[in-house]
C-alpha cells in the first residue's frame, strides 16, 4: 500500500481517565479497514499504563471518535525506550487486547502476543 493509500485516519496524543479518576496520555493510532477499525495505543508512561487502564481508555477512544465497538480490533503497544529516562526497556511490545462490550463500556479484557510484523501485515504499512 503507497502513502497516498494509508488507512491510518488518526494519529494523536489522546488523554483519558481510569477508574480511579486519575489521568494519563497515550499516543493513538486508528486505521479504519474495510471490514475492521484498528486501534493501536502506545504507552506514553504519563500517569496510568494502557494495560491498567486498558477497559476505560478503549470506552473513551471507542465513544470519542465513533468507532463501532462491535467491529476493531485493539493493539497495545509498549516501545523499546522508557519514555520518561529514554533508556531501552528491552524489545518493544505489542498485545491483542479483546474485551466484552456490554452496551455502554468495555469489560473483561483479555492479552494475547502479538508482534509488529502481524500488525504491519493487517494495516498494510508499516508502523
Amino acid at each position: 500500500m503507497n502513502e497516498r493509500e494509508s488507512p491510518q485516519i488518526r494519529g494523536t496524543i489522546f488523554g483519558f481517565e481510569d477508574a480511579l479518576r486519575r489521568e494519563g496520555r497515550i499516543r493513538l493510532r486508528i486505521y479504519e479497514l474495510p471490514q475492521k477499525t484498528v486501534v493501536i495505543v502506545t504507552d506514553l508512561d504519563k500517569g496510568p499504563s494502557v494495560t491498567n487502564a486498558a477497559e476505560e481508555i478503549a470506552t473513551q477512544v471507542v465513544s470519542s471518535f465513533g468507532i463501532d465497538p462491535e467491529r476493531h480490533l485493539w493493539f497495545e503497544h509498549y516501545p523499546r525506550e522508557d519514555i520518561r529516562s529514554g533508556k531501552s526497556s528491552g524489545g518493544e511490545e505489542y498485545d491483542l487486547v479483546t474485551f466484552t462490550w456490554d452496551g455502554e463500556k468495555f469489560t473483561d479484557p483479555r492479552w494475547s502476543y502479538s508482534t509488529q510484523q502481524q500488525i504491519e501485515e493487517l494495516i498494510g504499512e508499516r508502523l
